[in-house]
């Protein structure tokens, strides 16, 4: 299996036999040697079974987090009194999009997030975009996009 950090390009490759398994504490820190936020994509030449969380060990909770093949994007709207929009380019070019009728730039392969209350329908980046927004009190939660479960 190939591990690709984004946006920085690293790349970390792991064999799994047939039939076996491999599990990590912490993917970024274990094969990465980092604790910031980034993305990973993964490739591999046979079918896998994986699943990843997003751990708060702080405050002793766990979120499933999906998979992500495809762009995906659609109204957000905040579940508590302050969010964050997390945006994630998913494609190989620079772009921009608007948060709260302000322009945002997006490098390539970047995830970035900002501040929002109430909805979010982001404009600009149609099908190159994934957006989904995380509460800011405990306990965290996470807002997909209309379709996508974890």
């Amino acid at each position: 299996m190939r591990l690709t950090l984004m946006p920085e390009g690293t790349v970390r490759t792991i064999t799994i036999p047939p039939h076996g398994s491999v599990a990590f504490y912490d993917l970024l820190v274990q094969l990465f040697g980092m604790m910031d936020v980034r993305w990973v994509s993964a490739e591999s030449d046979r079918p896998l079974r994986a699943g990843f969380w997003f751990v708060n060990r702080g405050r002793n909770q766990s979120e499933p987090l999906p998979l992500v093949t495809k762009a995906a994007g659609g109204p957000l709207f905040c579940p508590a009194d302050e969010c964050k929009v997390w945006l994630l380019n998913l494609t190989n070019e620079d772009g921009t999009i608007v948060v709260s009728g302000g322009p945002v730039p997006l490098p390539a392969h970047a995830l970035l997030s900002h501040p929002f209350r109430g909805g979010f329908m982001g404009v600009g980046m149609r099908g190159n975009l994934f957006v989904f927004a995380s509460t800011k009190e405990p306990p965290t939660r996470f807002v997909w996009p209309p379709g996508v479960k974890p």
